[in-house]
């Protein structure tokens, strides 16, 4: 197990735990919601999950994700191998998009890489807002966005329409507008970061 080093009566320490049980990581994760609850002051966070079963009850495809604060994120969406093809994808979907929307969701986020379905989402209406190579290696993924009726993507809007050029991110080159986009997925952004 790799520690950083510090001794054991130095008081709390970091460890590898990539076995970490499914229970304890829930645990973990709840204790972020509720501080993203207590922070926003909203307390409207829910999973969103439609399975597609076989006969026997076997699940066969499924789309995941949640709600939360007016926007919603697809986490998976996969169908067995057998059953594709017969636009079962496009149900659930469907149905996701549907159960968010009765919800209040305005933004609905979702990732895909080349060799998926990005095509899926596009045809559902959803903007592509990054590309990211190398996400894995020799592979793309992509980041697309479904928004309101309004036709703007809040601040991914406002990214796209404002920042063009190309800025240094890190160890490589991405365009300013994908580089927010790409913050937009993991944080808010303040209007401050934009400039």
């Amino acid at each position: 197990m790799a520690t950083t080093g510090m001794a054991a009566s130095d008081g709390p320490r970091i460890q590898a735990e990539h076995d970490l049980s499914p229970v304890e990581l829930s645990s973990l994760e709840e204790r972020l919601h509720r501080d993203n609850r207590r922070v926003t002051d909203r307390d409207d966070d829910r999973r969103l999950i439609f399975v597609i079963r076989d006969d026997a009850g076997h699940a066969i495809g499924v789309a995941a994700g949640y709600s939360w604060a007016g926007a919603s994120e697809l986490t998976l969406m996969w169908i067995d191998e057998a059953h594709r093809g017969r636009g079962y994808a496009r149900q659930l979907l469907n149905a996701f998009v549907a159960e968010a929307a009765d919800r209040g969701v305005k933004k609905i986020w979702a990732s895909s890489h080349h060799f998926q379905a990005p095509g899926l989402y596009e045809k559902a209406g959803f903007k592509r807002m990054a590309e990211l190579a190398g996400w894995p290696e020799g592979h793309f993924q992509y980041h697309s966005l479904q928004n309101d009726s309004s036709g703007r993507c809040g601040l991914g809007y406002l990214v796209e329409q404002r920042l063009q050029r190309r800025v240094d991110f890190r160890r490589g080159m991405l365009d300013q507008g994908q580089q927010c986009a790409l913050i937009l997925v993991q944080r808010p952004v303040r209007p401050d970061m934009l400039d």
